[in-house]
């Protein structure tokens, strides 16, 4: 059971990290466009944000299902809580990049740029969770 669980929450970290990159290209692009039509920006990078959300909420629930088992709640060493705090963190950027979105991909460059940013501190602490995870349980 616990392999089992432990697959639900490897493919929830795909489904959740890739998008993060996907949505940086289209942020890169729709900067990159002019005036004239624009692409639907912000409809592709919406989709993406929900395959995201539905493997950052898989983690989260394998997550807590794995701790419960593992005791780690109670006995977790300190990789692991620190890798709670940067998914704390990762939790506030992407709640922070849902507000910034509509506005960036309607081709505001100030607040595009401000997601640029926040995408790559939201990369930034996926490495570090995914680096905290290994050393807490290996």
């Amino acid at each position: 059971m616990h392999e089992a669980i432990l697959t639900l929450h490897r493919l929830g970290l795909f489904m959740g990290g890739a998008p993060a990159f996907g949505v940086l290209v289209l942020a890169a692009a729709a900067g990159a466009v002019g005036d004239g039509p624009r692409p639907d920006f912000g409809g592709m990078a919406k989709q993406l944000g929900n395959v995201g959300k539905a493997g950052f909420l898989l983690i989260i629930v394998t997550g807590v299902i794995m701790a419960l088992q593992s005791g780690a709640f109670s006995a977790g060493s300190a990789w692991f809580w620190v890798k709670l705090v940067f998914v704390l963190v990762l939790l506030a950027g992407i709640i922070r990049g849902d507000k910034m979105a509509p506005a960036a991909f309607d081709g505001d460059a100030a607040t595009g740029a401000q997601l640029m940013r926040q995408g790559f501190i939201n990369i930034g602490s996926l490495v570090v969770i995914v680096l905290c995870a290994t050393l807490a349980f290996s």
